[in-house]
């Protein structure tokens, strides 16, 4: 299982304003004005150093589920290079404005 998540410890919230695309429903259904009054940096909640933050959530995360740790293994490192080479390192794919 794959678990995906987008956390920011720290942020520009006036570029964060300028470049995120969320919908009027979207943010209505958060019962929010605005995206800056929906995103909240860990930073602001918390003195803790991004390290220690993140030490923090992979330990949390670990006794919470049954975690393996482990290596990406060449053949998939090397999948991954492609990808980054032929897809997401394209001005098609970084410049995509849904």
């Amino acid at each position: 299982v794959l678990h995906h998540v987008t956390s920011a410890y720290d942020m520009d919230m006036g570029l964060l304003a300028k470049v995120l695309r969320l919908g009027r429903e979207r943010i209505s259904e958060k019962g929010t004005a605005s995206a800056n009054k929906w995103v909240d940096p860990i930073s602001s909640q918390t003195s803790m150093p991004r390290e220690q933050v993140m030490a923090s959530f992979l330990a949390s995360f670990k006794s919470r589920y049954r975690c393996v740790d482990a290596r990406y293994a060449d053949d998939q490192l090397d999948r991954a290079g492609e990808l980054v080479r032929t897809k997401f390192a394209t001005d098609r794919w970084t410049h995509r404005v849904p």
